[in-house]
């Protein structure tokens, strides 16, 4: 996830991570925000990219519930 204007981490190298984690196998997003740069601003922005962190938490992390573990 990253502002399409960010001057700190360009684009490309997040198009670079991307491609070559995509190579490999590894499971991937980019995720490109417009108008922002480093630091989001826009509610918008900011409520999707708190979104997708929950998935991924909830996809990755989340404990196993007691009916799954049977």
């Amino acid at each position: 996830m990253q502002g399409e204007d960010d001057d700190t981490d360009p684009v490309g190298q997040s198009q670079e991570l991307y491609r070559g984690l995509k190579r490999y196998g590894v499971e991937t997003e980019l995720v490109l925000y417009p108008r922002e740069n480093h630091g989001f601003q826009e509610e918008k922005h900011l409520l999707d990219r708190l979104n997708r962190i929950l998935a991924w938490y909830d996809k990755h992390l989340k404990e196993a519930s007691p009916a799954s573990a049977k």
